[in-house]
């Protein structure tokens, strides 16, 4: 479950399934406010958090085969974000890369 508190409230905003699938990062974008990343086996997904609820987009790796394991992710100031999977490649998404017709995905 993927779940937005209000901490000073103490009350819970939003909360969705994500996958049954292990998830190893979840990060709020820095630039986005209204952006959350997680990653994890076989999958990278893009949340858009409109105050009470969460939709999620699919990261498409289109030409790269698709990892394992995405293990991590960072946050470049143009505000791209750079994973490094389980075979030891990093991929660069911008934001265009969740929405990419087929065979295109991340640098």
């Amino acid at each position: 479950m993927l779940t937005v508190w209000d901490w000073q409230k103490k009350s819970k905003i939003a909360e969705i399934k994500t996958t049954t699938d292990v998830v190893l990062a979840v990060e709020f974008h820095p630039t986005d406010p209204n952006t959350i990343v997680t990653c994890g086996k076989f999958h990278i997904f893009f949340w858009t958090w409109n105050g009470t609820s969460l939709l999620r987009k699919q990261g498409l790796f289109g030409n790269h085969d698709r990892p394992k394991f995405i293990q991590c992710l960072t946050f470049r100031s143009n505000g791209d974000i750079v994973t490094g999977d389980s075979a030891g490649q990093l991929l660069v998404w911008t934001r265009n890369s969740a929405e990419a017709p087929p065979g295109k995905g991340p640098q």
